[in-house]
């Protein structure tokens, strides 16, 4: 869990967040929506950009092991 953050460090948060979305839409790509949910608590300094790696390499996870079992 991050620790409470100060509303400079949200606003910089929120731009480098934003940047990230606008850079991966310029190059085709659409965030999924529990991606912009993490980033979102990330901005607001709920969650660590750490625990917020961890969470999508879980889905990767999963849908990985899901395809795996679908296709054998």
């Amino acid at each position: 869990m991050a620790d409470r953050i100060s509303p400079a460090e949200k606003a910089r948060r929120a731009r480098s967040v934003d940047d990230a979305i606008h850079s991966a839409r310029l190059e085709g790509g659409e965030i999924p929506t529990e991606a912009q949910k993490d980033m979102q608590e990330y901005v607001e300094g709920r969650i660590t950009v750490e625990e917020g790696l961890e969470r999508v390499r879980q889905r990767t996870k999963l849908r990985i092991q899901k395809r795996r079992s679908t296709v054998a």
